[in-house]
Formats: C-alpha cells, structure tokens, sequence
C-alpha cells in the first residue's frame, strides 16, 4: 500500500512536504530516507519496464477483446441474414446473395 501511495505522490508530482503530509494522513508518518529509498525504487528501470510491459499487455488483451466481438456481432448477422434468405422460397432466393453471404461466414 505505500508503494501505491508513493506512487500517487509521483503522478501528482507532489514536492517532499506535501508527500511526506498526504502520506501521514493516509498510512501513518514515515522517514524521509525511507521515502526517498521507495521512490527512487519505484522510478527505477526495470519498475518501468515491468509497468510498460504490463499496460501493453493489458492493452492488447482489451483490444483482442473488442475485436473479438466485433467479429461474433458480424458473424452473427451474416448467418442470421443467410437463414432468411434460404427461407425464401427458391423462385424469390437470390442465389447469389446466398452465396456470398457463406462465403463471408467463411
């Protein structure tokens, strides 16, 4: 939990006072080398890097996710527009659309 609070202080880009303040208030009082030796942490590389690494994936998975979707929404009304169409009766079928339509299922 004091990770993520000192993490706060940098994303809101707060001087050492007021996160030495906001940081008493919401976990208890700490000592200025600790703080410092959290931060400097946290600001590391391979913290970033791991963060990065974590966002990206995050991202990709939302983006895989949405997609995914699409593609049922679409697959969905293809084979839903191909079932009326093949209810028809063959004289008004349009065998051409019928076709395409399967292809595009494909």
């Amino acid at each position: 939990m004091l990770d993520k609070l000192i993490s706060d202080c940098i994303t809101f880009r707060l001087n050492v006072d007021e996160s030495l303040e906001y940081l008493k208030r919401q976990f208890g009082e700490i000592k200025l080398r600790q703080f410092y030796r959290r931060k400097k942490r946290l600001l590391s590389e391979g913290n970033t890097m791991q963060w990065c690494s974590d966002f990206a994936r995050i991202g990709f998975v939302e983006q895989h996710k949405k997609a995914c979707i699409d593609l049922e929404m679409i697959l969905d009304d293809s084979v839903h527009r191909l079932y009326e169409e093949r209810q028809k009766p063959p004289q008004e079928r349009d065998d051409h659309l019928v076709l395409l339509l399967k292809k595009d299922i494909r």
